[in-house]
């Protein structure tokens, strides 16, 4: 498929066809690299995909730390779990 450029202030945009987003998934963010002096758009990937997957369960246990520092007493009797949203209250 062939198309024009269109002028955007000092730079140049192509217009993507509706099939063409459908078929590559591209939503709102893409990729832009260049190989062999070709440009090359591709979806955006998010940053953090694959971080739940790489997290070991078998260091939960050494999460502990963390919170070393991070409030400034021992007690923390104040933080509970909601059972649906899990966050603190």
């Amino acid at each position: 498929m062939q198309t024009k450029l269109v002028k955007m202030g000092n730079s140049r945009g192509i217009r993507l066809p509706k099939a063409i987003l459908k078929q590559t998934g591209i939503l709102d963010s893409v990729e832009l690299t260049v190989e062999d002096n070709k440009v090359v758009i591709a979806p955006a990937q998010n940053p953090r995909a694959g971080w739940e997957e790489a997290i070991d369960p078998k260091d939960a246990e050494e999460d502990e730390f963390l919170w070393e520092g991070f409030v400034e007493t021992d007690d923390l009797s104040w933080w509970t779990w909601d059972d649906d949203e899990k966050s603190a209250s």
